[in-house]
């Protein structure tokens, strides 16, 4: 989502010529990109400074940029750090429109071929596994954001508020069930200029 305190900000286009804080080397970049392309906005004209995301934040709080690109926790401990003071324009509820699909899957966990082959008996152990941590967090979502903070120093009312908001929830599933929804990513990744190509369907795990 993109974090302004301008008023003027209320559509994608808005952001023409606009100065922006981003990291311009990860996914959540290129999605943005695919959102901007789609809706009409050429990146060329904003002024657009990459940073990793505490630099983003720096920037951004210190006025240096007029929005910043963010993504879940950093929005919602901006949020917290600041309340009121900023709002978002959430693009990728456009998702569904843009592509027909309801998911968007673009995280999940990667293994080499050669890897599955050797460990089979491991990958149900494994899904197992996040099959569990999705149920915990479901059942137990306080103690879940604890965990989750201890592990990545993140404040658990920053965890806990984003859970609650749905905008940081487990589901697990195999990448065979949601093909269709993983197809779309790539498509998208293709048309941000990620891919050249969409990979084979055969990169697709069948258990």
């Amino acid at each position: 989502a993109i974090l302004t305190a301008d008023a003027s900000v209320k559509t994608l286009t808005d952001l023409r010529g606009k100065r922006m804080a981003a990291a311009k080397f990860t996914t959540n970049y290129w999605l943005f990109e695919f959102f901007a392309k789609r809706a009409g906005l050429e990146l060329a004209k904003m002024d657009i400074q990459s940073s990793e995301v505490s630099g983003i934040i720096t920037l951004f709080m210190a006025g240096r940029v007029d929005t910043a690109h963010l993504w879940e926790p950093a929005l919602t401990d901006v949020e917290l750090k600041a309340p009121g003071r900023f709002r978002r324009l959430e693009y990728d509820r456009e998702w569904t429109a843009l592509t027909g699909r309801r998911i968007n899957p673009y995280i999940a966990v990667a293994a080499h071929e050669s890897w599955v082959k050797e460990n089979a008996a491991l990958v149900p152990r494994l899904f197992a596994t996040y099959k569990d941590a999705e149920r915990f967090a479901a059942q137990h979502p306080d103690e879940a954001a604890r965990i989750i903070a201890r592990g990545t120093k993140i404040p658990a009312e920053v965890i806990r508020q984003v859970m609650d908001k749905d905008r940081m929830r487990i589901r697990v599933a195999w990448a065979s069930e949601l093909g269709d929804d993983i197809k779309a990513v790539f498509e998208a990744a293709r048309e941000a200029g990620v891919l050249d190509q969409v990979p084979d369907s055969a990169i697709i795990y069948r258990p």
